[in-house]
């Protein structure tokens, strides 16, 4: 099982997991959270959401962090959360689209 956690701005994460839904159905072989970022949030507040949203899942299994671009702040937030967790599984993978969280 895997836990899968995206990080975008707007609702480009709810509108993905829709997508996900109507094509594969109900997801069994993983756990999907997410965060949507507006203007109304500050960093502190987005790394606080990601830290609870890691703690929420079973760390028994890996925890693979989506964000939607490369270099930005939902990606910068992801990083500086990376370097906390010392042996828990956290994967970082940037450019979020609807072929790649297919995959």
């Amino acid at each position: 099982m895997k836990n899968i956690i995206l990080i975008t701005h707007g609702r480009f994460a709810d509108g993905i997991i829709d997508s996900v839904k109507i094509i594969m159905g109900k997801l069994t072989n993983a756990k999907i959270d997410k965060i949507t970022i507006t203007s109304n949030e500050t960093i502190l507040l987005v790394s606080k959401l990601l830290e609870e949203k890691i703690s929420s899942f079973n760390n028994d299994y890996p925890t693979i962090i989506f964000t939607d671009i490369a270099g930005g702040s939902t990606t910068q937030i992801a990083i500086k959360c990376l370097q906390n967790h010392g042996k828990q599984l956290l994967y970082l993978i940037t450019g979020l689209n609807l072929a790649l969280l297919l995959e």
